[in-house]
């Protein structure tokens, strides 16, 4: 039996009449381009507009890491307190700040790390972006939009046939996004702005999809005749890899990809070729990932030791049980007694402060010296304090852990796409606007010229792709919190498989018009 991944040769489908009716004319590449153009104008007129004081707040730590090592040569990922202090204020435009910083007095007090929970992505790509192009923040909008257009630059010269028509619908869905409450809402958009931690789930996508794709393809049993396909494959990994260690949750895309691989070695297990290819694509993307991995610890040994390589798991973990109406549960507060230290002890809601409370427990039952305390958050006793108390809790109240992560989290993600899905333009200029019209526009193009249509294997891969990415991306939600400002992925699924339903309704009504003649491979 002919199993849906035999099916994504594409040799003799639509995707072959396809490339000549299309590709011969240059349009699909034309289209993509304008497309990418087309949202990069409109992220950054909005850039321009989120400048204020209270911009990038959860980027500052980082972002202080970076002026500190650019302007004034500290060790990369480590931060002058002077410089965090400035940072934090959230009075002066970050950039207005940075020139003040840059003026003033050397700072002297160096801390190794950030300690702000985030990991150490964000330092990197911060710090790398202001030795490019100056300590000023466009310089990380810029490096973000580089990786964008590289990702979309690898994807066009892999895949030159209708599955093609992903790109478009790629920029389209997030010229949306542009004009969501993630940018209408200013406490969502200070947490989620273009080039900030969250925003880098986005940015993972068509990595991924790219993958996804590469790995269910069977057109060429060849592999050493498919280099160039190998490079474009690096360069997604290597993205994909960089999106993930910026923005930990996108690395549920990276389980999605395995499983894939899993599948596609399982379905092509009688035929030694076609396995040996999917077995030699999931050692190269496994070996690639760990030399991006390793070459950033070995540049960043102070943030291995201190366990701050991602951003903190356990925490969120422990403080969203906050959610549940009964938080408290029992003997809680009487159980992390730090009453002494925070007044309102464990708290209600998913406060921080649940967390820090946890820890000081933690650190006075193992004797941890008390100068220890405030630089030992979120690093790995942190950590390991939140899972011991994690697990305790599930012991003794499972029910409530449970009813925690089913029932009162899922109605979350729910609440939170549809917040995210009211749109109001009343805030946006007439070229903003018109921005907007022009992206949904060129994907819905690009879909009628493609012979791209109901239930024909690029619908199949790119639909199949994109529930499968969706239905992975709402498992940190479970496990954490969905909020508007933290579900930017699977809102991007939601706006992309509805372009990708409307783009092959459209492209099926117009192919049922067509002359039949210019559906047929010329000879």
């Amino acid at each position: 039996m002919k199993s849906c991944f035999a099916d994504s040769t594409l040799s003799n489908t639509p995707f072959a009449r396809s490339r000549n009716f299309l590709v011969r004319g240059r349009i699909p590449v034309a289209l993509a381009i304008l497309s990418f153009a087309t949202y990069l104008w409109a992220a950054l007129l909005l850039h321009q507009q989120n400048q204020g004081g209270g911009a990038y707040i959860i980027e500052r730590s980082s972002l202080a890491a970076a002026v500190s090592n650019v302007v004034y040569g500290a060790p990369l990922g480590a931060v002058f307190s002077e410089i965090l202090t400035s940072f934090l204020t959230f009075v002066t435009p970050i950039d207005i700040l940075i020139e003040q910083l840059a003026g003033g007095a050397a700072p002297s007090r160096l801390a190794s790390v950030v300690q702000d929970g985030t990991g150490l992505g964000y330092v990197v790509l911060a710090t790398l972006a202001m030795h490019i192009f100056g300590p000023r923040l466009s310089a990380i909008i810029w490096l973000y939009f580089i990786f964008v257009a590289i990702s979309a630059l690898a994807f066009l010269w892999r895949y030159r046939d209708e599955r093609l028509v992903a790109l478009p619908l790629y920029f389209s869905s997030l010229t949306i996004m542009l004009f969501t409450p993630l940018t209408s809402n200013p406490v969502y958009l200070a947490q989620s702005a273009v080039g900030g931690i969250r925003y880098f789930s986005l940015l993972g996508i068509l990595p991924a999809l790219h993958i996804f794709l590469d790995l269910v393809e069977t057109r060429d049993t060849n592999i050493p005749g498919r280099w160039p396909d190998l490079v474009t494959l690096g360069i997604q990994v290597i993205i994909l890899v960089l999106a993930i260690l910026i923005r930990n949750s996108t690395g549920i895309f990276m389980v999605a990809l395995a499983l894939t691989w899993v599948v596609a070695a399982w379905i092509h297990r009688r035929d030694i070729a076609l396995l040996r290819r999917t077995l030699f694509k999931g050692a190269y993307v496994t070996l690639l990932s760990a030399v991006v991995v390793g070459a950033l610890m070995l540049s960043l040994p102070n943030y291995v030791r201190e366990g701050r390589i991602g951003s903190v798991f356990w925490h969120r973990v422990f403080i969203s049980l906050g959610l549940h109406p009964e938080w408290p549960f029992g003997n809680m507060r009487e159980r992390y007694d730090c009453t002494k230290y925070i007044e309102e002890g464990i708290g209600v809601g998913g406060s921080d402060r649940t967390g820090h409370c946890i820890w000081l427990v933690y650190a006075m039952e193992h004797n941890i010296p008390e100068n220890k305390w405030i630089e030992g958050v979120y690093g790995d006793l942190y950590e390991t304090a939140l899972r011991q108390a994690f697990l305790e809790v599930l012991r003794t109240y499972p029910r409530q852990v449970l009813e925690t992560l089913f029932w009162y989290k899922p109605p979350m993600i729910v609440a939170s796409i549809k917040e995210s899905l009211t749109f109001d333009l009343s805030g946006f200029s007439n070229l903003q606007i018109f921005l907007l019209v022009a992206s949904i526009g060129i994907a819905l193009v690009f879909g009628i010229s493609s012979s791209v249509y109901w239930w024909s294997p690029g619908f199949l891969l790119l639909m199949g792709a994109t529930m499968m990415f969706a239905t992975f991306s709402t498992i940190p939600y479970l496990v954490a919190w969905a909020l508007p400002s933290t579900t930017a992925d699977l809102l991007f699924f939601c706006l992309f498989a509805l372009g990708l339903v409307a783009s092959m309704t459209i492209a099926t009504i117009f192919r049922s018009f067509r002359p039949r003649s210019l559906d047929r491979t010329p000879e």
